[in-house]
Order: C-alpha cells, then sequence, then structure tokens
C-alpha cells in the first residue's frame, strides 16, 4: 500500500534543504513504492480528480519527461506543446497535429517520423477523409 505524507501538502519540492531527514527518507520510501507499483504493471488512479500543470523552461529534461510520464502511467491525459519533435515522439502515445486552426494529423508516434510530422505541422499533409473517420 502507498504511504502518502500528508504533512507535505501545498510544499515546494525545488530545494532538498526545505525537508528534514526524515522528510526526505519518507519521500525516497515512496518513490520505491511508486517504482515497485509500476514494475509490476499496477496502473491506478492515484492522481484521481486532481488537475496538475507540468511547466518546463527547458525542453527535453529528464524530469519533465518523468512526469509527463509518471502523470499517463497513473491515468492522465497529458497535454504537450513543444517544438521538439524527437521529444514528441519519445513522450507521446498519440499525436494530433494543428494547423491553422484545424486538426490536419492524427499520428501514431510509433510508426511515423520526423519528416512526416514536420510536413503535417507546415500544412503540407493533411488527414484523408477516410483516414479522420477512423
Amino acid at each position: 500500500m502507498i504511504t502518502w505524507m500528508p504533512e507535505l501538502k501545498g510544499r515546494s519540492l525545488m530545494r532538498m534543504t526545505s525537508f528534514t531527514d526524515e522528510e526526505m527518507m519518507n519521500l525516497i520510501d515512496l518513490a520505491a513504492q511508486l517504482k515497485a507499483r509500476r514494475r509490476a504493471g499496477v496502473r491506478g488512479d492515484l492522481l484521481h480528480r486532481k488537475n496538475i500543470a507540468l511547466i518546463f523552461e527547458k525542453s527535453s529534461t529528464r524530469t519533465r519527461n518523468s512526469s509527463v510520464i509518471a502523470a499517463r502511467d497513473e491515468g492522465k491525459a497529458v497535454l504537450l506543446v513543444s517544438l521538439e519533435m524527437d521529444e514528441v515522439l519519445d513522450v507521446s502515445d498519440r499525436i494530433l497535429v494543428m494547423y491553422e486552426g484545424e486538426i490536419v494529423g492524427e499520428l501514431d508516434p510509433k510508426k511515423t517520423t520526423v519528416e512526416e510530422l514536420g510536413l503535417y505541422m507546415a500544412g503540407a499533409k493533411r488527414m484523408t477523409r477516410e483516414e479522420a473517420a477512423v
């Protein structure tokens, strides 16, 4: 069973020095529990009825990708807006491409390339009506 730490609710996780030794050990224990749960293939609803905003100044960081994947693994839909195409392909389950306010492509990141994605983004390629209906 996951052990939560209500005393940390509302506190910033920006600096390790903000935590006591006991709180840091509890965070490490919680991380180990979550990691074991993921390795066992358990996907849960730990984030049920929670809203999450992930705001990162720099793209392609380990923290950003880990956060997106963790939220997804707990059943959250994640909207990723990025110009880093390799990153989009790495962390996405599905890619929707908009051009001039219209969805012009729905792509499977495992079956597409950066080049194809770029064509959709530039408006040079669009889904056919048949593809859009699927």
